[in-house]
């Protein structure tokens, strides 16, 4: 509907789930051409790896804040990895001396 449309800011809400990696590729190539059109996406994904080829600024949404990083071809699952699933160097020291 969008491409009918002709909107020049989108919102997208997970458009790549439950495709098969040459859909994905698709509608990656769909989304750089929006953006060479000078069309505006906002995507929401759990995607991390088609987010960093597709999306010039990610941002994150952690405990009601969002942290901005601008895509500058860095590994964003590493990123999404130190956001989320690391614990804090002083939490993991607890952790550790808590265990002992």
């Amino acid at each position: 509907m969008y491409l009918v449309s002709d909107a020049s800011l989108m919102l997208i809400d997970e458009p790549l789930n439950g495709l098969d990696p040459t859909s994905i590729q698709l509608f990656e190539r769909v989304f750089d051409y929006l953006r060479h059109q000078g069309k505006s996406l906002l995507v929401s994904s759990h995607q991390m790896d088609s987010v960093g080829r597709i999306c010039d600024v990610v941002y994150f949404l952690r405990d009601q804040q969002i942290h901005p990083l601008v895509n500058a071809g860095q590994d964003m699952m590493a990123e999404y990895t130190g956001m989320f699933l690391q614990q804090p160097a002083m939490q993991q020291e607890a952790t550790n001396a808590h265990a002992n």
